[in-house]
């Protein structure tokens, strides 16, 4: 496994055969419960003792499967699946921190986990310090003696801003906290967590990793590069004492338990699916991606055109280092009002106007009045939802088709709109 690349890994790692049929496609396990003829093994299995399974809310085969598929393709310790990419953010913040305690989070998030914050802020009594995530030493001066972790996108959405994660990584060690990457939009294939001094990866493996807007699940992946044994949230010493290193897996996955968060057999098995064409369709999105940048950076009825692509692009390098020479999937486009954008979602025949990243099809949002509705205009602007910006996540399309699609709706906007 070690020799593979990334592309062999997608295809062979965490599951061989089954041992008894053969079958080379992971095994759809749909079953609540599991049966022991000794009670010896069930109670040993409750108590930690012996690994098995009990209950699909607490483990179930197919699921471990896509978790182990997962660790190896980011070269960690451990994951813990759960029903969704919220599901993992919730699950990871809860799991660190109990009230009073604090995080440094980038102001770049996508608008779920902004609500997300704010929920936890309320009901949970969490603090959180909103930075400016390429600004280090706003990053730096924000760690209080309660900080229990560093949470950044690996590229913010919508904003389109990249994190120098070696840089974070430093100011972690510094303070003794771990550093968590959500990974959503470039996943594995295109950026080597660890190797950056990431020590927890999250992901919404509804997007990119299945790819095919058919399921939805979420992952969290320890990499085994922080000592949890050194971490100051409580919560986590509890754990170390039983379980040493493991114990940020191990909470994760009695939160999962407890909150009722597991992942379906099922979505694991249309997920872990979509681990076989990771890498292609990934190289294809940012190939089209580039070609679309540079087509609206070039149309005069486009405003403004985000993407790390292009040199323009104020961290065009870092991306350009960081993520294996690719810069993604997500472009963002301003065409001067509200107006002008519907006009173009309304005028597009190809490309879908839903809620969604990654899919095989180009997609496009007006963030602004969805996503980011419930965020006042400062919030919104600070995390590069602005009234006038479409976000398109683009797909494996004929890159010639999606331009001309997008070339027919551009000329229905009106001068001066």
């Amino acid at each position: 496994m070690n020799d593979w690349s990334f592309e062999t890994a997608s295809i062979h790692a965490g599951f061989g055969q089954d041992p008894e049929t053969g079958a080379t496609s992971v095994p759809i396990v749909q079953s609540v419960s599991f049966a022991h003829q000794d009670p010896q093994e069930l109670s040993d299995i409750f108590n930690g003792r012996k690994f098995g399974f009990s209950y699909s809310r607490i483990a179930n085969p197919t699921v471990v499967y896509f978790e182990n598929h997962i660790t190896a393709l980011e070269k960690g310790l451990a994951s813990v699946a759960v029903a969704s990419g919220m599901g993992a953010i919730s699950t990871l913040f809860i799991a660190l921190m109990k009230a009073g305690d604090h995080a440094v989070v980038s102001e770049s998030l996508f608008g779920g986990t902004y609500y997300l914050l704010k929920e936890l802020e309320d009901s949970h009594g969490f603090s959180f310090s909103y930075v400016n995530i390429s600004d280090l030493s706003e990053v730096e001066s924000s760690i209080k003696s309660h900080t229990r972790l560093i949470y950044a996108e690996a590229i913010g959405n919508p904003k389109l801003d990249i994190p120098d994660f070696s840089a974070l990584s430093l100011i972690a060690k510094k303070n003794g906290i771990p550093l968590v990457a959500d990974t959503t939009t470039v996943t594995a294939a295109l950026f080597n967590a660890k190797n950056f001094g990431v020590d927890v990866v999250v992901q919404s493996v509804t997007k990119w990793v299945g790819g095919h807007g058919n399921a939805i699940g979420g992952m969290i992946t320890d990499l085994g590069t922080y000592s949890w044994q050194k971490s100051s949230s409580d919560l986590i010493q509890k754990m170390v004492k039983k379980v040493g290193d493991l114990a940020f897996v191990v909470r994760c996955k009695k939160l999962r338990s407890n909150l009722g968060l597991p992942l379906s057999p099922f979505n694991s098995f249309l997920l872990n699916q979509g681990l076989d064409t990771l890498s292609l369709r990934m190289k294809k999105q940012c190939e089209n991606a580039q070609q679309l940048a540079v087509f609206f950076s070039n149309h005069p009825k486009v405003h403004f055109t985000h993407y790390p692509g292009l040199t323009h692009h104020v961290q065009h390098g870092l991306c350009h280092r960081q993520y294996q020479g690719y810069y993604g999937g997500l472009l963002t486009i301003r065409l001067g009002s509200q107006e002008a954008c519907f006009t173009l979602i309304k005028q597009l025949r190809l490309v879908k106007n839903l809620a969604n990243l990654g899919d095989t099809k180009s997609l496009i949002i007006h963030p602004d009045s969805t996503i980011y509705r419930d965020l006042t205009r400062e919030e919104k602007d600070r995390a590069g939802a602005y009234h006038d910006l479409l976000r398109i996540s683009v797909g494996i399309e004929s890159v010639q088709d999606l331009i001309q699609d997008f070339q027919s709706a551009l000329g229905h906007i009106q001068e001066g709109v």
